[in-house]
């Protein structure tokens, strides 16, 4: 070959490896550039994959949004306890715990949305929530066949059931709650033989009072009254008077949020007779400024105060922690949510994997100490599973504006009322 043909093809030889060489080099600083411009360093990126998503779905706007922000906040704070402590352990990997929350607006339609983008869209096999019946009934069918594990606090009868495994609940409402009072209150006050009762006119409210009256039965005591009144009244003294009429030892509000208008409204109308919150959904510290502490006096609600003696460490370190971070206080609500995700990882590295029906099998067997003592879940002879958390329950009365604790008792089931 002629000297000048071999040196022109050496040349082109040696352009298309600096070509290939250019293109490298310009491929690879296009792609670190582009991890600088969003931030991610190649740890991080290898990192990204032992993130675990569990989502927060709750109504965070509309009337029940002061309930359910301590409840995002809580679960926060829980996890980055965890990841604190070293995240959570599962199939030799270490996973740490990402929040994704989603506002279900309180509807049915706002559940389907919230639990749809986080499951189908972000892939979420864990969650916390929500706290309304008709979000959680209705996002119940997509849950259960993509085998989603939620931790809700609906209160409908109808949110725990053999046919939804992958549904849990992590609150004791008005109908367990009054068991656990009802079995309770006679070894406190022997003088109550009669009680009268208020709750709003829909599915929960009749529940509500239909089990209620049922363990009233049960302990001797007499229900005078069952009164039901439509959502968003303002002025209750005509049912009040009715009520007041029939003098009743007790007066049990259910777990109606209006509880602290009904006890002003009471107050006003001169009522002296003893008055039960069975399950306070929110803060006391909320009714007293709702109410009066005046209204509340002599109150017993299902709450124990956290500077009470009787409080575990447990649940004054939360309360401590979560005023600091967030200059308030959780509520029942959001104690709820930090021991629903905590109860939740335990499980998953009990099980040790993400495969979410074996976590399902093993927390439903797993006893925790919550806040409120040692939890397990029950249900089986009223719902046909185990899947409601059942743990002590804690009565405190109002005195001069403060919650004194005066005892504690747990919720026995019955069978389901047809």
């Amino acid at each position: 070959m002629p000297d000048s043909i071999s040196k022109k093809v050496f040349l082109h030889k040696e352009g298309k490896k600096m070509q290939k060489s250019i293109f490298f080099k310009l491929a690879g600083f296009l792609v670190l550039s582009l991890i600088l411009v969003i931030g991610y360093s190649p740890q991080q990126i290898k990192a990204e994959s032992n993130i675990l998503n569990i989502g927060v779905i709750q109504p965070l706007s509309g009337p029940a949004a002061f309930l359910t922000y301590p409840m995002l906040r809580s679960a926060n704070m829980a996890a980055e306890d965890i990841n604190n402590a070293g995240g959570v352990k599962a199939g030799g990997k270490n996973y740490t715990i990402k929040i994704v929350s989603a506002d279900d607006g309180y509807t049915s339609a706002g559940g389907v949305a919230a639990f749809n983008r986080l499951i189908l869209k972000k892939g979420v096999k864990f969650v916390i929530g929500s706290l309304g019946s008709a979000p959680t009934l209705a996002a119940q069918p997509i849950t259960e066949s993509n085998k989603v594990i939620i931790i809700h606090q609906a209160s409908s009868l109808e949110a725990i059931g053999k046919d939804k495994p992958f549904s849990f609940r992590m609150f004791v409402g008005a109908i367990e709650g009054a068991s656990a009072f009802y079995r309770w209150i006679h070894s406190y006050d022997k003088s109550i033989k009669t009680v009268a009762m208020i709750n709003p006119d829909d599915v929960t409210g009749h529940n509500t009072a239909k089990y209620s009256s049922k363990f009233t039965r049960m302990t001797g005591i007499k229900v005078l009254v069952s009164e039901f009144y439509q959502r968003g009244t303002q002025d209750f003294r005509p049912i009040l008077l009715k009520m007041m009429d029939k003098n009743p030892d007790l007066i049990d509000f259910g777990a109606s949020v209006d509880a602290p208008v009904i006890m002003k409204q009471l107050l006003e109308l001169g009522y002296k007779g003893r008055k039960v919150l069975c399950a306070a959904a929110f803060p006391p510290e909320i009714m007293l400024k709702l109410a009066t502490p005046q209204a509340m006096e002599g109150a017993i609600v299902g709450y124990l105060d956290p500077d009470s003696p009787k409080a575990t460490k447990r649940y004054k370190d939360i309360f401590k922690r979560y005023k600091e971070k967030n200059d308030e206080l959780p509520g029942p609500m959001g104690i709820l949510a930090y021991d629903s995700l905590s109860w939740l990882v335990a499980a998953i590295e009990k099980a040790n994997t993400l495969d979410t029906t074996k976590v399902r099998d093993t927390m439903a067997k797993l006893p925790f100490e919550t806040s409120y003592g040692i939890a397990r879940w029950k249900g089986k002879e009223m719902y046909g599973i185990d899947r409601l958390a059942i743990y002590p329950s804690y009565w405190s009365e109002v005195r001069d504006g403060k919650l004194v604790y005066i005892g504690k008792s747990e919720a026995k089931l019955i069978p389901m009322i047809k």
